[in-house]
């Protein structure tokens, strides 16, 4: 019989859905210095202003494809 796996302790298991979803928009899509924990972080607006131009765009283009721009 083959023994089960040890629990995996990841680094962001005691972290909200929503403080993981930041860290990843700022570590993969914002410019920074490096990729550690010992960074600057991202200002909130920054982050929030990043995710709404992302939205703005996704919609224009929605709207474009649907013919309900012109």
């Amino acid at each position: 019989m083959i023994a089960p796996l040890p629990k995996a302790k990841w680094p962001h298991a005691g972290r909200s859905p929503l403080h993981r979803a930041r860290r990843w928009v700022a570590a993969t899509l914002l410019p920074h210095g490096g990729r550690d924990d010992k960074t600057r972080p991202i200002a909130p607006w920054k982050a929030w202003l990043f995710a709404g131009w992302v939205v703005g765009v996704v919609l224009t283009y929605a709207g474009y494809m649907l013919g309900l721009i012109r």
